[in-house]
């Protein structure tokens, strides 16, 4: 590794970290971002969590399963195991407005989801054609809770 590179990795970061909360204040979402040199991720949660005991607090598997399907299926893949972004040297600023796109429109359909009646038309949306009757019921009663959050 370079100075050069890291100073490309730490550049992008610092482009995606500030897309994503623009992403997040667009929609009024109650998430945060937090940003670690080339590491980038965001939370269920409007304060930053101070230590492991309170990011585990704030995990939200279904929301989180949610929104990593919805990336997937349009082909953004983020670290699957919480919402992380690693950045390297040769990511790109497309590859980076590509997947602050995406989360837009991610968070975009899952503001509707709090909002619209016809929660059958929003699994479609975000699922596709592929809705099991177990996961429809597990996203119905998460929209339910996310509703009244």
């Amino acid at each position: 590794m370079t100075d050069a590179a890291y100073a490309h990795m730490f550049q992008l970061a610092e482009k995606l970290a500030i897309g994503l909360r623009n992403v997040i204040a667009k929609h009024a979402m109650p998430w945060c971002v937090t940003q670690v040199g080339a590491r980038v991720e965001f939370q269920f949660s409007a304060t930053q969590p101070i230590n492991g005991t309170e990011a585990g607090n704030i995990f939200d598997g279904e929301l989180e399963r949610m929104m990593h399907l919805y990336l997937l299926n349009r082909g953004i893949l983020i670290t699957p195991f919480h919402n992380m972004m690693l950045v390297c040297p040769t990511t790109t600023v497309e590859n980076i407005s590509q997947l602050l796109h995406t989360f837009d429109q991610c968070v975009e359909d899952l503001t509707a989801l709090i909002y619209k009646t016809d929660n059958k038309q929003i699994l479609t949306i975000i699922c596709g054609d592929k809705i099991r009757t177990s996961l429809e019921i597990r996203l119905l009663n998460r929209v339910s809770l996310f509703a009244s959050a």
